[in-house]
């Protein structure tokens, strides 16, 4: 039954977060294939904006065969590769595994045609071999597991955050404070469900303290570090000790220091030659599943980046 807070929400979104569902795209392939009712009715429309006291059922499932992976021919700049493993240096502007509005055009999908085995470890044929995700605008550093003992391994070390990971970033205006611990409750944007935000008390002020009434947020904590600065923008080291969706875009932008050419937390007048959102994971370490050893790989910012950066600094 549908309370104030999922008032608005669409369908599909709702069916994805509170079912099993596996993604987005597969809730939407429930809805239009008559596995949805709501209110014992049959609804058809993904859209559908939910009302309060909305009674809705899911028939969950699998989808059919012919929504099977389908392989793109895309060139992989590959970093590391042995029988258990692959590193890729993702570039931007293409996101990881299928989701909806991304059915075949994706890194899983590139692998795919590459004839590279990945796990079955989450059991969705979506995200084979998918251990941690980067944002379709950022560039850098990504693991995908081979073999589902890998894969929970690695799955393992994010969860228990000895993974190292660091990215920079390139943010709106001089930061003075030079290096800094942001953390708060990551939650869905009750004016946006598109977008993320930290958790606010009655007050207004961003709650890092648990107190009972994150139960739905999500624990996040972005460490950054200020490389230099000009008058208009700063360079940062950014490490991470979670991994939630948009963490750093958010927390950055929260604390006045939205990072350049970000479509979503951005400013909407960015004036800045930045070719596109200025996030990138530029190192990523991990213990070998296989052979215990400690593996580190570090990735310059890709091409599209370079003149930029040059321009910049001098």
């Amino acid at each position: 039954m549908c309370t104030e807070q999922h008032v608005g929400i669409r369908l599909d979104v709702f069916v994805s977060e509170f079912f099993s569902v596996s993604s987005r795209s597969h809730a939407d392939w429930l809805v239009k294939n008559d596995h949805v009712q709501v209110n014992g009715q049959t609804v058809k429309k993904s859209s559908y904006k939910l009302k309060i006291n909305d009674l809705v059922k899911v028939d969950v499932i699998e989808k059919e065969s012919e929504n099977k992976l389908t392989p793109y021919n895309f060139k992989l700049e590959i970093v590391f590769e042995d029988e258990h493993l692959i590193v890729l240096h993702k570039p931007a502007n293409i996101v990881v595994h299928p989701s909806l509005g991304h059915s075949g055009d994706t890194l899983v999908n590139a692998l795919i045609s590459h004839s590279i085995d990945l796990s079955s470890f989450h059991q969705d044929e979506f995200r084979p071999g998918v251990v941690h995700r980067l944002d379709k605008e950022t560039s850098g550093l990504i693991v995908f597991a081979k073999d589902n003992l890998t894969h929970a391994s690695l799955a393992q070390q994010f969860k228990n955050k000895t993974t190292h990971r660091i990215y920079e970033a390139f943010c709106h205006k001089k930061i003075i404070k030079k290096s800094g611990s942001i953390q708060s409750y990551l939650i869905r944007n009750p004016k946006d469900r598109k977008k993320f935000c930290s958790y606010k008390n009655v007050h207004g002020k961003i709650e890092n303290k648990f107190n009972g009434a994150q139960e739905k947020g999500k624990w996040a904590v972005t460490n950054y570090e200020v490389i230099e600065t000009k008058v208009h923008a700063s360079f940062v080291r950014l490490k991470l000790e979670t991994g939630r969706t948009h963490q750093i875009r958010i927390h950055m932008s929260e604390i006045g220091h939205h990072l350049l050419k970000d479509p979503i937390y951005g400013l909407k007048n960015d004036a800045s030659e930045a070719p596109r959102l200025a996030l990138h994971a530029k190192e990523l370490g991990f213990i070998h599943p296989k052979t215990n050893q400690k593996m580190m790989f570090v990735q310059g910012w890709p091409v599209d980046f370079q003149s930029f950066i040059e321009k910049w600094k001098s």
